[in-house]
C-alpha cells in the first residue's frame, strides 16, 4: 500500500476546515463561516522565498552576496471533494468557497452595490498538520473548481478544488506557530539521536513509495 493511501486511512476521520473571516482586517466575525469536509490534502506545497543580491566586485574571483528581503509563505494543494445525489451534488460546496473569490458582502451606498470597490476577498483560517502545528491566518490568492460527474439535475457530484494562500505572517496565532517549531526542534534533535544510538531507520522502503 503506497504511503498516501496510509496516510489517508489514517486521519480520514479528521475533518478539514477553513474558517472564512468577514473581512480583510480579520474583525468581521459577524459574517464569519465555516467550512469542513471529510477529504484532506494528501499533498501540500509550501514554499517560502528567501531573496539574495549578488554585488560584483570588480577584478574579484568571486561575487559577494547580501541578504536582501524574505518573500511570501505560499502554501498550494488540491482537494477532491465527492457527494453523489440526485439533488444539489456538491453545488452547495462549490457555493460556499466561492465567497474566497469575491470580496465581502456587505451593501455600498455609495455604490448601491453589495460588493465595494477595491475590497479585496476575506482572510482565512485553516489548520492541516501538513502545514502547520496550529491554526493560522492566510491570505486567498486562488480558489479554483473543476467539477465533474453531474447528476440527473445536471449538478456536479464531484469537484477537485485549487487552492492557494498566502501565510499571514502576524498576529498571536504565527507567533504561537513560531514558539511551536523551536519546540519541536528541539524534539527532533532527541529524536534523531535516538534513532543515531538505537535501531531505527528513517528510510523504510514502504515510505517511499
Amino acid at each position: 500500500m503506497a504511503f498516501t493511501e496510509k496516510f489517508v486511512k489514517g486521519v480520514k476521520n479528521v475533518p478539514f476546515f477553513l474558517i472564512i473571516a468577514g473581512g480583510n482586517d480579520n474583525a468581521g466575525w459577524a459574517s464569519s463561516s465555516i467550512i469542513t469536509t471529510q477529504s484532506v490534502p494528501t499533498s501540500v506545497s509550501d514554499t517560502k522565498e528567501i531573496n539574495w543580491s549578488e554585488i560584483q566586485i570588480p577584478g574579484g574571483h568571486t561575487s559577494s552576496t547580501r541578504f536582501g528581503s524574505f518573500g511570501n509563505n505560499t502554501i498550494a494543494f488540491s482537494l477532491k471533494i465527492a457527494d453523489f445525489n440526485n439533488k444539489l451534488g456538491v453545488t452547495s460546496m462549490t457555493s460556499a468557497l466561492s465567497n474566497l473569490r469575491r470580496p465581502v458582502s456587505n451593501f455600498d451606498v455609495a455604490s448601491k452595490s453589495f460588493f465595494k470597490p477595491f475590497v479585496p476577498p476575506p482572510q482565512v483560517i485553516m489548520w492541516h498538520s501538513a502545514v502547520s502545528t496550529v491554526p493560522l491566518f492566510y491570505i486567498v490568492k486562488k480558489c479554483d473548481f473543476d467539477t465533474s460527474n453531474p447528476n440527473i439535475l445536471g449538478r456536479p457530484q464531484v469537484v477537485t478544488v485549487s487552492f492557494q494562500f498566502i501565510l499571514h505572517e502576524d498576529g498571536a496565532l504565527y507567533r504561537a506557530e513560531v514558539a511551536a517549531a523551536k519546540a519541536l526542534g528541539l524534539v527532533n534533535v532527541v529524536k534523531n539521536i535516538k534513532r543515531v544510538i538505537g535501531k531505527g531507520n528513517p528510510y523504510r522502503k514502504e515510505l517511499y513509495l
